[in-house]
């Protein structure tokens, strides 16, 4: 009796209690208990948990080694088949260099790395059941074994193993646990000893003998490192101390040995079948048993709380969501304004409760309850299908179903304090003393609520449903809301807060501003379908939805409704929890409220919910993003670097971001640089934990494909993954190839121009050909014909003349008559001459040189530039240059008012140019753009011209004043061809 005291007195100045039995609860205190059992999937029988580096949790089991990304399990399965190796892992560790070491019961150790599982070579391996392991921050390991030598101690260090057993650092006892501090030391536990082995030491040290069988280490957050008995936990370092565990104590762990972890102020013992148990650390608290069969006990890096046992996998997240005990399912949205005593009111199956100070109360036990509402003065109303009552200050009165065998769905209390009711799904009735009184000038209605709050004095809103919002007062019905204007949907909620009307439904939100109803649509932001409450608090406004409890800063709230199209942030609580709005709501909801303390309530699914806003559940730990593999033409890439065989054109990426507190509403982000021009964010698919990224269509080259993640609280992961990907080509993709191809279409287009050069020229050669073939055929007939029957006819007219008397008046007649014959027969001999002459080649330059000075005459200077070899042209090719050139000197004397004029004929450029420059007032715009001037068709016709010789004409004004006419004549129409010929 005196020990006891003196052991009470002892905890009591450390600030510990001896506790007395255990409170049963399914949870710890702020986290949320997620369980996954073998009918969902979930390995079962686990006896070791760990998490690697990458983030995804390990989980050693009875029937093999599993890999868990918060999602799904996958089965690890070794590289090598080993059938003496047991499927029954007995400890899991994860090295320094991120290795998870994996120990089995029998067959010694495996080690997975760089994604495979593979066991520890002979010459090092373990022999018989490896009993614990233990990582140092140096890259050491240590597994504490059983075989047939007896316990062993085996160090694994820089590729090398050293054996400790009895003969050197051991006790003759077995090894329950091993313990790796932050300060780097070892702490051995083994069935009555407990050893020590400082930093450097040569040896451990006794440290503790032990007055229980079986223990496990712990270290605290402190650094000070305790070992876990059936009695409690003992304090090895620092100020001597002791935890108690109930007068109940959990029994001794198979597995693991009861392992410990301290956490929010209390530690964590698992006992195996006994369950969990939760003891304070301190004074404060009740001790708490959760009945969850759990033989391993950890914490992963985002600070959730993992159980592992015969049962299966349990999850304990941090979680702002408070459950009070509230009889009874709900039947009803809140009921506000009421007494402030009880500023919230709800109903269940069981009566109706009041919710304040985060405690529920009953306020009336009555089954069969259809409706519930509340009035400003304290009046509360509860409606049944067996009657009705009224709370009038401290009196219930009991008021008579005008129907009974018909049930109110919805009520409401006005500001005046009279009562309303729908009844029947339809009719609307006014409590007058107490009877209900149709009102049959007022328009049927699926709920009613009460503008009380609006300051009006007196009416309701009510909901003609899918047909009309009104505002009834004074029996004076206003649509404020109707038809195809209703862009909500099924109308669930109408709700006064300060001067506007909220109108939530189906499909959104929307609020009157003014004489204007602005709505938010769930097809732009999909968290807000199935709305069911909305409630605002001093900071933040809150909504209950189907995607879950909604927060939103109260200065987004009101851009929301500035901007409805725009994105709103906001924050998604309760989701992890399965934590979502009634589906079971058919009539009104209000299904969110804030008390008098501020806190947000909310009806759900799940039942009454609230927010502890002291509570910080924010994971601000960004998480890991892997790329778990390609897929392509059936294969599957891993690594960095994928390498794909040519024509390959579809490949998929797999990636994951593992935050396992709340894995379903991971965000990804993620381009293949070279196809994406931005970013894509896949929308929450219900598969948050892993993703994929299908490319069809691609061409040979090299890709980089980038990922980043958000965990569910829309912390970044801005880093994330890469893997870079190279499609090989075929020959005729290469770059070598297409060079070959365009070189070749290039040589083809060279041809083909070329060819098509011959052919036009040809054509015009052929033209010219044509044209000298008709003069040459003219001159002959001309010659032959014409010329000749011309001369035989001026030869008979002299003869008769001669024959004719001396002094006949017809001689002189006669003989003018043959006068002007001969000046016939001189002119068209000279026009034959012509013709001939103009068949053959022509010097350009001695023409051009010629008409020159007969059109500018003496009084305007002028030049004549020749470069190159002149060459001579076709007689018609280079009288039609002539012709251009005569037209452009004839408009530089008559326009140009020039005092020099410049030719210039170029036979070093294929094609020939020949320009005309003057020094003149050079060509009007309107002249120049057009290309002609209104009545005049002289520009017209040396375009025409040059055309027909295929070439060019171009006008152009030039500094600081006059004109240049430029002709250009391809070379091979109007020189070449004379080599032809």
């Amino acid at each position: 009796m005196a020990k006891s005291a003196v052991a009470a007195g002892f905890l009591a100045c450390l600030g510990l209690s001896m506790p007395g039995r255990a409170e049963i609860t399914p949870e710890l205190p702020g986290r949320e208990a997620h369980h996954w059992r073998a009918d969902t999937g979930a390995s079962t029988d686990i006896r070791a948990i760990a998490q690697t580096p990458d983030g995804y949790l390990w989980l050693g089991t009875a029937s093999g080694l599993y890999r868990f990304d918060g999602i799904s399990f996958e089965h690890i399965v070794p590289s090598t088949y080993n059938r003496r190796q047991s499927s029954l892992i007995t400890a899991l560790a994860v090295a320094a260099d991120g290795a998870l070491w994996v120990g089995h019961d029998f067959g010694g150790l495996s080690v997975w790395r760089n994604g495979r599982l593979t066991d520890l070579p002979p010459e090092i391996q373990s022999k018989g059941a490896v009993m614990a392991i233990a990582t140092a921050p140096n890259g050491d390991v240590w597994v504490a074994c059983l075989g047939s030598m007896g316990q062993q101690l085996r160090q694994y260090s820089r590729g090398q193993v050293h054996v400790h057993d009895t003969n050197d650092w051991l006790k003759p006892e077995s090894i329950d646990h091993l313990l790796v501090a932050h300060d780097g030391s070892l702490w051995i536990s083994q069935a009555v000893s407990v050893l020590h082995v400082p930093n450097g030491a040569a040896r451990p040290e006794v440290v503790a003998t032990k007055p229980v069988f079986t223990s496990s280490l712990v270290e605290d957050d402190h650094g000070q490192v305790w070992f876990a008995g059936r009695d409690g936990l003992h304090s090895l370092t620092g100020r001597p101390a002791r935890i108690p565990i109930p007068d109940t104590p959990l029994r001794p762990g198979v597995f693991q040995h009861g392992q410990a972890l301290f956490s929010d102020g209390r530690v964590l013992f698992a006992g195996y079948r006994d369950g969990l148990m939760a003891v304070p650390v301190q004074r404060a608290g009740p001790v708490m048993h959760i009945p969850e069969r759990a033989a391993t006990v950890m914490r992963d890096r985002e600070g959730t709380i993992w159980t592992g046992g015969p049962d299966g996998l349990t999850r304990f997240g941090r979680t702002v969501l408070v459950r009070p005990a509230l009889p009874g399912t709900p039947i009803t949205g809140f009921a506000l304004g009421g007494n402030p005593t009880m500023p919230l009111a709800v109903a269940t199956d069981s009566g109706v409760f009041a919710i304040g100070k985060g405690e529920v109360r009953p306020i009336l036990t009555v089954p069969g309850i259809t409706a519930l509402c509340a009035g400003q003065s304290g009046e509360v109303l509860v409606e049944t299908e067996k009657g009705d009552r009224l709370l009038r200050g401290a009196n219930w009165q009991s008021i008579a179903k005008p129907f009974p065998l018909i049930s109110a769905n919805a009520c409401a209390i006005g500001r005046d304090g009279r009562a309303w009711s729908v009844i029947g799904n339809a009719a609307l009735y006014q409590l007058n003393g107490s009877r209900w009184q149709a009102q049959a000038d007022l328009p049927p209605s699926q709920f009613i609520v009460s503008d009380q709050v609006s300051g009006a004095q007196g009416g309701i809103y009510a909901n003609e449903p899918l047909h009309a919002v009104l505002h009834i007062a004074d029996h004076k019905v206003v649509p404020i809301w109707q038809g195809d204007d209703i862009a909500v949907g099924f109308v669930r909620l109408i709700k006064v807060i300060g001067g506007h009307t909220y109108i939530g439904g189906q499909m959104g939100l929307a609020r009157t501003e003014g004489n204007r109803i602005i709505a938010i649509e769930a097809r732009n932001h999909p968290w807000l379908t199935g709305l069911t409450g909305v409630t605002l608090g001093p900071s933040d406004a809150w909504l209950i939805t189907s995607a879950g409890i909604v927060r939103i800063s109260r200065p987004d709230f009101e851009a929301a409704f500035r901007h409805p199209h725009q994105p709103i942030p906001h924050r998604l609580l309760g989701a992890a929890q399965n934590v979502h709005a009634r589906s079971s709501v058919y009539w009104s909801a209000n299904d969110a409220e804030v008390d008098a303390a501020g806190q947000p309530w909310f009806v759900t699914d799940q039942g009454l919910v609230g927010v502890d806003l002291a509570a910080n559940a924010v994971n601000p730990m960004p998480p890991p993003v892997l790329i778990r593999g390609l897929q392509a033409g059936g294969v599957t890439y891993i690594g960095s670097r994928a390498e794909l065989p040519a024509g390959t054109n579809r490949i998929a990426f797999e990636f994951a971001a593992l935050s396992l507190t709340d894995p379903l509403h991971n965000r990804y982000r993620y381009r293949l640089e070279g196809v994406d021009g931005d970013w894509v964010e896949p929308g929450i698919t219900g598969d948050g934990a892993r993703q994929e990224a299908t490319y069809t269509q691609l061409r040979p080259g090299t890709y980089r494909f980038h990922v980043i993640a958000a965990n569910g609280d829309g912390v970044w992961n801005q880093t994330g993954a890469t893997m870079a990907v190279t499609i090989a080509a075929y020959y005729w993709q290469t770059w070598w190839f297409a060079g070959v191809l365009a070189i070749a279409a290039s040589g083809a287009l060279v041809a083909v121009f070329n060819w098509r050069a011959r052919v036009t020229s040809a054509a015009l050669r052929q033209r010219l050909a044509d044209r000298m073939a008709v003069r040459e055929h003219i001159a002959r007939e001309l010659h032959d014909t014409l010329l000749q029957g011309f001369y035989g006819l001026t030869l008979r007219f002299q003869s008769i003349k001669e024959r004719l008397p001396q002094g006949h008046s017809t001689i002189a007649d006669m003989e003018k008559a043959l006068d002007r014959a001969d000046d016939v027969l001189l002119e068209g001999r000279e026009r034959v001459r012509m013709l001939r002459q103009e068949s053959g080649p022509l010097d350009l330059v001695a023409h051009v040189s010629d008409l020159t000075p007969v059109i500018l005459g003496d009084d305007l200077p002028w030049t004549l530039t020749v470069k190159g070899v002149p060459a001579p042209l076709w007689a018609e090719a280079a009288h039609e240059i002539g012709r251009i050139v005569r037209e452009a000197l004839c408009n530089i004397v008559r326009h140009a008012r020039a005092g020099h004029v410049g030719i210039t004929i170029d036979f070093t450029r294929d094609p020939i140019q020949i320009d005309i420059a003057d020094d003149g007032t050079g060509l009007p715009d309107p002249v120049r753009r057009s290309g002609s001037a209104e009545g005049h068709y002289g520009l017209i016709g040396m375009r025409e011209r040059a055309k027909g010789l295929g070439g060019s004409l171009e006008i152009s004004n030039v500094a600081p004043h006059g004109t240049r006419v430029r002709l250009s004549v391809p070379r091979q129409i109007v020189h070449r061809a004379l080599d032809d010929g």
